[in-house]
């Protein structure tokens, strides 16, 4: 199979990642196209599918490249990957439709090659898998779970959210039956080395690494798809409930320490309206004096996070900061801010209309602001931001479009949108720029429902992947 070189701007730095990822791991025993394709799922991985620097952490980066070169599940699931990023990168990536694309006589055998690639491998994946299971090896649900975050990319790759879905809730719901959270994550002192026989190929420390790509992962789809179940992310919140990164400090002394009161915060507000969501329309529910004072000190705690961090912020010097850690810095001010808009929709007196504008313009400038950056470091540095899991600018966008009344504030989220680059889990900015364009032309001339003197309550159904479907757009 000859490989098809990307038509895009980045062509240049996407076949020298192969060349390189090739040279340093050609070691890996199979056919040409197999380690072809496993160099590009090592350039598509290879700074951590991630943007924050605590986010990177060596499951990706040297963990599951290890156990592809000795297990054959892992090791198709990966090629697999390889040749859907591939196929994203030269058949998605700067264009507006696949059917042009697949209608030209030149593409259609080179794509249908590479479908049939993907797919082959896939399902060899998934066989492999199951005999790894019915064995009963040790380390059964190790692989298992690397599979699963393997084809959760996979299938963001091909668009296929449903599927990834599938895949997220099976993995999810492994971690909190097989792995014990309790002992990993219920004490500030580091964990030992678990000699438990389920996990023997791996530390406590990769372990996390994977926990924590599952929870990026929940948080992603979960905004995506309101039907996915936060398992990792409720379990987390239980675990970690008395834990100190629920306790906000007086002061932030470096990124890691507030990353760490952010995700704690992320993950107790995203658990908080998973719970709520499923009581809406419950009037005793949202009348209840303990409901409304934990989503009050839900909402004072993000301010004092706000404040504390901005504060830390002030006090550096950014000119002396590379373009990964300033996208550190600004993703937690987003996401927190984000939080602070959830918490704003939810239908209790004391979250009001004014804090819901500022906080709506917050996201938007934060957004701009880390856009800014991903695009310094795909331009500057070699770090490959095309697919990433966590929750980054789309999703903030998104949603801002959605619930501001003002236009100029709607406007710039949309135009955002459209200027964003790779996937975030299963946002892809392009497609959502679509999707906001027939929904706008579909809608507001009939119902005035997203017009600029209008917006959607928290609970409206602004469920991408059901709008995708009854708007029949296609994301490609």
């Amino acid at each position: 199979m000859h490989l098809h070189r990307p038509a895009t701007r980045n062509r240049n730095q996407h076949q020298l990642g192969l060349a390189k990822a090739q040279s340093v791991l050609g070691a890996l025993n199979g056919s040409d196209n197999e380690k072809r394709f496993f160099a590009a799922f090592r350039t598509a991985t290879k700074a951590g599918v991630a943007i924050h620097t605590e986010h990177v952490s060596s499951f990706w980066t040297s963990l599951l490249p290890r156990i592809a070169h000795s297990n054959d599940a892992v090791k198709h699931a990966t090629i697999a990957f390889g040749a859907a990023y591939h196929f994203f990168k030269t058949f998605k990536e700067g264009s507006n439709s696949l059917a042009t694309i697949r209608h030209k006589p030149e593409n259609h055998g080179q794509m249908h090659k590479l479908e049939y690639f993907i797919t082959h491998n896939y399902n060899l994946a998934m066989r492999k898998l199951q005999e790894h299971i019915n064995s009963g090896e040790p380390d059964a649900v190790t692989i298992a779970l690397t599979c699963c975050v393997i084809f959760i990319g996979l299938e963001n790759l091909r668009f296929n959210h449903g599927e990834a879905i599938k895949h997220l809730t099976k993995g999810s719901q492994i971690i909190v039956k097989m792995i014990d959270m309790d002992r990993l994550y219920g004490s500030a002192s580091k964990p030992q080395q678990s000699h438990k026989p389920t996990r023997s190929l791996i530390s406590d420390d990769d372990t996390m690494g994977m926990i924590e790509c599952f929870r990026h992962l929940e948080l992603s789809q979960r905004l995506f798809a309101f039907e996915v179940p936060l398992a990792v992310n409720r379990r987390l919140c239980q675990t970690m409930h008395s834990h100190a990164n629920a306790v906000v400090p007086p002061y932030f002394s470096s990124l890691t320490q507030a990353h760490k009161i952010v995700s704690a915060f992320v993950t107790e507000v995203m658990s908080t309206d998973y719970e709520a969501t499923a009581q809406r329309g419950n009037s005793e529910f949202w009348a209840s004096p303990s409901v409304k004072q934990r989503h009050r000190a839900l909402f004072k705690r993000g301010i004092s996070i706000l404040e504390r961090y901005q504060t830390y912020m002030s006090s550096l010097d950014f000119s002396s900061i590379g373009s990964r850690e300033r996208a550190s810095y600004y993703q937690d001010i987003l996401q927190t801010f984000s939080m602070q808009g959830m918490i704003g929709m939810l239908p209790l007196p004391v979250m009001a209309q004014q804090h819901r504008r500022g906080t709506l313009g917050s996201i938007v400038h934060y957004a701009e602001k880390l856009l800014e950056e991903k695009k310094a470091l795909t331009t500057h540095t070699d770090a490959c931001l095309d697919y990433t899991m966590e929750p980054g600018v789309i999703a903030s966008l998104y949603y801002s479009w959605v619930y501001t009344d003002d236009p100029e504030l709607k406007s710039k989220a949309l135009r955002l949108m459209s200027e964003s680059f790779g996937r975030e889990g299963p946002w892809d900015g392009k497609s959502l720029f679509k999707l906001a364009q027939v929904y706008n032309d579909r809608y507001i001339t009939e119902t005035s429902e997203l017009s600029n003197t209008s917006s959607p309550r928290w609970g409206s159904d602004m469920d991408c992947l059901k709008l995708f479907a009854s708007l029949r757009i296609t994301e490609w």
